[in-house]
């Protein structure tokens, strides 16, 4: 499965479409290890679903904790602000919640010393 019918999205961020391709590229060189003889079938397909929803579940839990309408953390309140004066780094956090770039390459240490928090990653 791929896009939405792989995974849950929140339909906010359309990441559905964007994950589908992907995910159909993924899936693609899954299939040509399993029809190439390269790989067992089962095991391929194992493995292109096992990356799919690593791949994903950073992105699930952020959009879950800000589903869950609790107060945002110091951390991601401050990561906000500094965002409010770089535009740069808007854009980056933009491309995250359009589904342009992982989760992960956004809130990372380097992300943290920008925002002045230790964790970079929002725990709300």
């Amino acid at each position: 499965l791929m896009g939405d019918a792989g995974q849950h999205k929140d339909p906010i961020g359309a990441h559905g479409v964007s994950d589908a391709f992907t995910d159909a590229e993924q899936l693609a060189r899954s299939l040509h290890q399993a029809f190439s003889g390269r790989m067992d079938p089962a095991r391929a397909l194992a493995r292109y679903a096992a990356r799919r929803d690593a791949g994903r579940s950073a992105m699930f839990e952020f959009v879950c904790r800000q589903a869950s309408l609790r107060p945002l953390d110091d951390d991601f309140v401050r990561l906000l602000r500094a965002l409010r004066d770089d535009p740069g780094a808007a854009g980056e956090f933009l491309e995250v919640a359009v589904g342009a770039r992982r989760i992960e390459e956004f809130f990372h240490p380097a992300a943290a010393a920008r925002a002045g928090t230790e964790a970079g990653r929002p725990t709300s």
